[in-house]
């Protein structure tokens, strides 16, 4: 083993990034580059490299960078097989406060250290996760990332979905643990090493609102995980881990939660490997393995979580029966097409045995009924007098749209009566949705719905009140009912007419796909100069846009509203929205306000929606507003405002616990 470095003298680093590579031209230099333009500066960080045996000038490309950087030390050795020895090697001379592991095909966002390090250092964590972006391909989680989380909870969020090494870890929380890389497993090396890291850590933090890590699919399919595929290589991993959090967390809803993880993912892609060992006693070796993870920890919540594919899968395992079980799995991935069978109010997979006497597989094992979600999309709300008409499209998951009915409910809020006004179907070409290796055509999903105040009862005029919008979905038996908004109706001289209306976006952009706007909100932030003025801003075509004809609009949820003047100038508009004093009146009131751009032709009015980033999705503050806390809502794509103002009351209680517990601690006397 060799080692070249360049020397400084330099204060504790506060991260040390490794990059274990092995044949990893060209990608390394972009890696190494990565690392070199981070905000947080050079000098608050050291690199560690190591070259794994390279034979395609890996190792020469790394001398070649660390000569331009004084904290960039490089280590070549003899190809180990794997990135454990490399990572450990490097973990063993890192000297940062934190580190960082970073594959040499890989690449850090510009802000990523920066913001990772800061993380840490604010919640003192001794893991922080950066939102992670594919390249080339390649997937990454996405439910973990939706929003920052200071302190996430390992059995609440999904942060145990996401086990690669690519996380800041503080180096003391790792020595403490003694935690090392497991050399002696051809795959999954990462995976016990993350899974213990997560079961002793005291703080996990999560930063969401950044690209931090941009993991890349190679160009010669050179990725290590993708190199090992046979089963044997990936029964020893999923053992270790399913026995680490045996040893660390006792039965009970928290254990199944983390071991769906290893039943949901791992096992569904060992079982088709399985199924094409050649090596028959390989092949009954492993399905004894599993079948000794499934006596052993395999439950009934765990089974709730699983695909129909998994359940009965395990279903077989479980009673022994390797060679239908391996014959669901003739190839992979699958090019079958699995179908839907409605029965009543149920939904099944048609998969392999589907009531099937001989077997008796329970249906339980293929129910989808729960899955079976409704998906609907507003392309347009036109106001036209006291009628609103909406048109979109809608469909349920898996089931085909021939046929299917759509409709608006009207539920008066607080329980009790409810009318039906009925969609008409339209025509929507291009539209289609790949589920369960299927294309399922959606051109007959467009619905177009009027909802005209004097006939919305059944005919009759709807009476004065708040009453919740939704979109029912029927296809083949299945039922399903989605929140849509709100609408608010009044007498006026004896006629009923629509007071405030509200539709919220379930599968939210801007702008409806294939629809123009002239209007358009780009950018959603908190003012600089007053931490209680969110500030909107966005474009317009002024060839079309009155600057007196648009507004942003904040709707309660339980009624109430404010308009707020929007300024037009030059192709552009901005709004300022003072929650101290709305419209020069009294701060914003206590509720959920839902806040729209909304634009008036004559008597028709046209609502447009405003995005909101991941960013700007916060926890609660006091925005200047003590005692009243805001904050935006998440994980919804649109601009929701939360206000909430704190009763003394709950503020006494809550500091008399406080004191109750300091007293407790420290012995003192009250």
């Amino acid at each position: 083993m060799t080692r070249t470095a360049q020397t400084a003298d330099l204060l504790v680093p506060d991260v040390t990034v490794i990059v274990a590579a092995f044949d990893a031209m060209p990608y390394v230099t972009r890696c190494i580059s990565s690392v070199f333009e981070q905000t947080i500066g050079l000098e608050r960080i050291e690199i560690i490299a190591v070259d794994d045996g390279s034979a395609d000038g890996t190792g020469e490309e790394l001398d070649r960078l660390a000569a331009q950087c004084p904290t960039m030390h490089v280590i070549h050795q003899a190809n180990s097989g794997s990135p454990a020895q490399p990572r450990n090697i490097a973990l063993g001379l890192a000297t940062g406060r934190f580190v960082f592991f970073l594959d040499a095909d890989d690449y850090l966002g510009p802000e990523a250290m920066e913001r990772m390090v800061a993380a840490g250092d604010a919640n003192a964590s001794d893991m922080v996760l950066g939102r992670l972006v594919g390249v080339g391909g390649r997937k990454t989680p996405k439910t973990v990332f939706r929003c920052n989380q200071p302190r996430a909870d390992l059995f609440k969020s999904r942060v145990y979905w996401s086990l690669n090494p690519m996380k800041l870890f503080r180096r003391q929380h790792l020595e403490t643990l003694g935690l090392r890389f497991a050399t002696d497993l051809p795959w999954g090396e990462d995976m016990p090493f993350v899974t213990e890291s997560y079961l002793n850590a005291s703080v996990i933090s999560i930063v969401a609102d950044y690209d931090c890590v941009y993991l890349t699919y190679r160009d010669d399919g050179n990725n290590f995980t993708k190199r090992v595929s046979s089963a044997a290589s990936r029964l020893e991993c999923p053992t270790r881990m399913l026995t680490m959090i045996e040893r660390h967390v006792p039965p009970g809803r928290r254990r199944d939660y983390l071991m769906t993880r290893i039943f949901q993912l791992e096992v569904i892609n060992i079982l088709p490997r399985l199924a094409q060992e050649s090596d028959p006693e390989a092949q009954r070796a492993g399905f004894e393995t599993i079948k000794n993870w499934v006596d052993r920890w395999y439950t009934r919540p765990i089974a709730y979580r699983l695909s129909p594919l998994h359940r009965v899968s395990i279903n077989l395992i479980r009673r022994g029966m390797m060679q239908e079980m391996l014959a669901l799995f003739p190839e992979w991935p699958p090019t079958k097409n699995w179908g839907v069978f409605v029965d009543g109010k149920r939904a099944f997979a048609e998969l392999p045995y589907f009531r099937d006497p001989a077997l008796a597989v329970p249906d339980e094992c293929f129910e989808i009924t729960r899955r079976l979600n409704a998906h609907c999309h507003v392309d347009s709300i036109v106001r036209s007098g006291q009628a609103v008409t909406i048109t979109g499209y809608a469909y349920v998951d898996m089931i085909e749209t021939v046929g299917m009915q759509v409709m608006a409910t009207l539920r008066r809020r607080g329980g009790g009566v409810e009318y039906i006004v009925p969609a008409t179907l339209t025509a929507r070409e291009g539209i289609g949705t790949e589920e369960w290796n299927r294309r399922l055509p959606r051109e007959n999903a467009g619905f177009e719905v009027r909802l005209d105040p004097s006939t919305a009862a059944n005919e009759e005029p709807l009476p004065p009140g708040s009453w919740d919008l939704g979109i029912r979905v029927i296809s083949e038996g299945i039922t399903r009912d989605v929140a849509f908004g709100s609408v608010s109706c009044a007498s006026v001289e004896g006629a009923s007419e629509i007071a405030n209306l509200f539709l919220r976006q379930v599968d939210a952009d801007a702008v409806a796909p294939g629809a123009e706007s002239p209007v358009v909100a780009t950018e959603v932030s908190w003012s600089a100069s007053d931490s209680s003025v969110l500030m909107i801003a966005g474009r317009c075509d002024p060839s079309t846009i009155e600057p007196a004809s648009l507004s942003v609009v904040l709707l309660r949820r339980d009624g109430g509203e404010h308009r707020v003047k929007v300024e037009v100038l030059d192709g552009g508009f901005s709004a300022s929205l003072p929650l101290r004093s709305i419209n020069g009146k009294r701060r914003l009131e206590n509720g959920t306000w839902d806040v729209v751009l909304e634009r008036r032709e004559a008597d028709t009015s046209h609502i447009v929606a405003i995005p909101v980033t991941r960013r700007m999705r916060t926890t609660y503050k006091w925005r200047g507003l003590w005692p009243t806390r805001t904050h935006i809502a998440g994980p919804a794509p649109l601009l929701v405002l939360n206000v909430r103002r704190l009763d003394p009351a709950w503020v006494s209680e809550r500091v008399g616990s406080k004191l109750k517990l300091v007293r407790a601690v420290f012995g003192l006397r009250t």
